[in-house]
């Protein structure tokens, strides 16, 4: 289920936050942010990684640290869903 967040900041009006568990990957190649918090806990730093061959690695090809449990994606008003 993504979970769509408002960023409260003036100069981030008009953006939302599309935040999706990991079960529900994204396509081959995407670069977001992942967590590994619970569902109901959006305070947990994300980190930014990349999605590529069915694992998850930081920007030089590393796999994570961490089993990530959401990925984010920022989008404007205007983007599809």
């Amino acid at each position: 289920m993504t979970q769509m967040l408002r960023f409260t900041r003036p100069e981030f009006a008009g953006y939302l936050l599309a935040r999706r568990p990991v079960s529900d990957p994204p396509e081959d190649g995407t670069i977001c942010f992942v967590d590994a918090a619970a569902a109901d806990d959006i305070t947990h730093r994300p980190v930014i990684a990349m999605y590529r061959d069915g694992a998850w690695t930081n920007g030089v090809g590393t796999p994570l640290p961490f089993a990530p449990t959401f990925w984010s994606t920022i989008k404007s008003k205007t983007d599809g869903e």
